[in-house]
């Protein structure tokens, strides 16, 4: 088991260092001012689809297939409020006046919605999981692991 978890770390370290939106993000507000509440917006963000990766895949195991559907509705949903964002969205403030605040829920949401750490949780982390052993220890290592 020691082996899939130093796996799993590897792989945490391979997905951080590769650039992507988070990174680009970081790097934009880290010109202007220190990124510290747009890294934890990140962190954050990454934890909470860690958590819910991990949740589908703890209900796959018992075969509820309504939770996908689910998974499907709201992602339609969030699709179509990502296209009436940009349609209407707010003007943009200079950045002087945003708050830390501005800077947390913006990574929070690119990070949300991150196709790259998505797609990483669900491909890799049933390689991750064995069936056979008790899930909750499994999660929690893998989570203590990516935070």
């Amino acid at each position: 088991m020691t082996s899939t978890y130093l796996g799993f770390a590897a792989a945490v370290a391979v997905l951080i260092a590769s650039p992507g939106p988070m990174v680009a993000l970081v790097v934009a507000d880290a010109r202007q001012h220190w990124p510290l509440w747009t890294i934890l917006g990140g962190v954050i963000s990454a934890l909470v689809l860690l958590v819910g990766a991990l949740l589908l895949i703890h209900l796959a195991l018992g075969l509820q297939p309504f939770i996908l559907e689910w998974g499907q509705v709201l992602g339609g949903l969030y699709l179509i409020w990502l296209g009436a964002n940009g349609l209407c969205g707010a003007e943009e403030t200079a950045p002087g006046q945003r708050r830390d605040a501005h800077y947390f829920w913006r990574a929070l949401i690119v990070g949300l919605s991150n196709p790259k750490d998505i797609l990483f949780f669900l491909a890799f982390l049933p390689a991750f999981i064995l069936p056979t052993q008790p899930f909750a220890p499994q999660a929690a290592t893998l989570i203590a692991i990516w935070a």
